[in-house]
C-alpha cells in the first residue's frame, strides 16, 4: 500500500480523488475565514458604544449636546441679573433714598443715604413749613411736633425731593421728605398722604414758611394749612382755646366794643416806637380783656412781644401772624424768624 505523502512539516497532505494536492483550495477557506472574522468583529466594534457616549449620538452632536445641557445654567445667571437689576431703585432726577436716622427736631432729620441723588449734606431742613422750637429753646406744641416726627420716621425709609435750592444758608439739604417713592406729577390726594411736610401742616404740626425759589407745593401747603386751622388742629387748637377764654374774660359786649375801639386805633399809627408804646398801654389797660395789640394778633392775658423781632411789638407764637396783621413794617429781626416775616433775609420783617 502506498503512503500518503507528506508535507514539509510531516502532515499528510490531502489529495484529490486524481491524487494532486489541496493546498490553493484551503487558502482559499483560510482567506475566507478570515475575512469573516474581521467583518464581524468590526461589526461588533461599530454597535458598541464607548462608556459615557450616547449611542444614539454621532460625534457631530456632541456640541449641539452640550450647548443645550449649558442653557439652564445660562438661564439662571441671566434671571439673577435680570433680579439684581429689578432691585435697584429707577428714582426721578433729583431724589434720594435715604434711611432716617435721627429726628433733631418736627422740621429737622438726620439721614443714611441709600441711593438716587447725591445729598449735599446729610441733615435735612423740609422745605416749605416750620415746626415750632424744641431744641434751643421749647415753643407751644414743639415738644408734641418733634415727638411726631420722631414717631412717623426714625428709622424708615424715606424719598428726598430737590427742589430749587440745594442747602439753606445752615448748610442743611433742603428737601421735600416723601413716605414713599414720588411720582413725577402726584395727586393731591398723594401730596396729602405722602408728602410728609404735607401731613405735618394738615395735622396742626407746622405752619406754611414757604421761601421763594423753593415754592413747588406751595399753593397745596396753603390749602392743609387753612383746613388745620378751620378745624382746630394741632397748635391751632391752641390758639382756638386762647382766643375762647379771651372772649369769656371781656365781660360784657361793651368791653368787647371798648376793645374793638382800642385796637382800631392802635391799627391807624405806623411808626414803630408809638406802636410798641400802645402795645404795652393796651396791655395793661384791657388786663387780659381779649383785646389784639399793635401786631393784629390775639394777645395773652399779660401782653408779651416775641424778642425775636426789634423795633415793633410781634406776638409770640402761636399763632402765626403775617405782615398784613402788623401795623409797624420795617423792623429788624434779632433772632429766629419763627413767623416768617423776613421773606427775602436780609434781617428786615414786613419791608
Amino acid at each position: 500500500m502506498m503512503e500518503s505523502p507528506k508535507g514539509p512539516y510531516g502532515y499528510q497532505r490531502m489529495l484529490s480523488p486524481g491524487g494532486g494536492a489541496m493546498r490553493p483550495i484551503q487558502r482559499a477557506l483560510l482567506a475566507v475565514l478570515l475575512i469573516l472574522v474581521m467583518v464581524v468583529s468590526a461589526a461588533c466594534g461599530s454597535t458598541s458604544a464607548p462608556s459615557g457616549t450616547d449611542p444614539s449620538t454621532s460625534p457631530g452632536t456632541t456640541e449641539s449636546t452640550t450647548t443645550e445641557q449649558d442653557q439652564p445654567a445660562q438661564q439662571g445667571e441671566a434671571a439673577r441679573d435680570a433680579g439684581e437689576q429689578a432691585q435697584e431703585p429707577d428714582l426721578p432726577a433729583g431724589v434720594t433714598e435715604a434711611k432716617v436716622v435721627r429726628v433733631i427736631d418736627g422740621d429737622t432729620i438726620e439721614v443714611e443715604y441709600v441711593a438716587g441723588a447725591e445729598l449735599p449734606a446729610t441733615r435735612i431742613r423740609l422745605i416749605g413749613i416750620n415746626t415750632p422750637e424744641s431744641t434751643t429753646r421749647v415753643e407751644p406744641y414743639g415738644k408734641q411736633a418733634s415727638d411726631y416726627t420722631k414717631q412717623q420716621l426714625e428709622g424708615k425709609t424715606v424719598w428726598l425731593e430737590k427742589d430749587v435750592s440745594e442747602t439753606d444758608k445752615y448748610g442743611r439739604a433742603l428737601r421735600y421728605v416723601w413716605l414713599t417713592q414720588p411720582p413725577a406729577d402726584p395727586s393731591e390726594q398723594e401730596i396729602r398722604t405722602h408728602l410728609f411736610n404735607a401731613v405735618l401742616v394738615l395735622n396742626g404740626y407746622a405752619q406754611v414758611a414757604t421761601y421763594p425759589p423753593d415754592v413747588k407745593y406751595v399753593d397745596y401747603f396753603t390749602k392743609f394749612q387753612r383746613e388745620a386751622r378751620e378745624k382746630n388742629r394741632g397748635l391751632w387748637a391752641l390758639s382756638a382755646s386762647s382766643e375762647s377764654k379771651q372772649e369769656s374774660s371781656s365781660g360784657s359786649p361793651s368791653g368787647n366794643k371798648a376793645t374793638a375801639s382800642r385796637k382800631d386805633s392802635a391799627t391807624k399809627k405806623s411808626t414803630s416806637k408809638s406802636t410798641t408804646s400802645r402795645s404795652s398801654s393796651s396791655s395793661k389797660k384791657t388786663s387780659g380783656s381779649g383785646s389784639k395789640g399793635s401786631g393784629g394778633s390775639l394777645s395773652t392775658s399779660a401782653r408779651k412781644c416775641d424778642p425775636n423781632y426789634s423795633g415793633a411789638c410781634v406776638p409770640p407764637y402761636p399763632p402765626d401772624v403775617d405782615c398784613g396783621d402788623l401795623a409797624a413794617k420795617g423792623f429788624r429781626v434779632v433772632g429766629q424768624d419763627v413767623h416768617g416775616l423776613d421773606r427775602d433775609k436780609d434781617g428786615i420783617a414786613c419791608e
